[in-house]
């Protein structure tokens, strides 16, 4: 269990640096990329882990 937990933080990591990227390069994408993230933590949160 600790390894599938430290996989997903290092997933994460990988993910919002990623996404400070591409906001980066466009700042009107930034809008597009927060709602899909609180689309994800919205589905994270109903189904717990995955």
């Amino acid at each position: 269990m600790e390894e599938e937990i430290a996989r997903h933080e290092e997933q994460k990591k990988k993910l919002s640096k990623y996404l400070a990227f591409l906001t980066q390069k466009d700042g009107r994408g930034l809008h597009e990329v927060n709602q899909k993230r609180q689309a994800a933590q919205h589905a994270r949160k109903n189904k717990g882990w995955f």
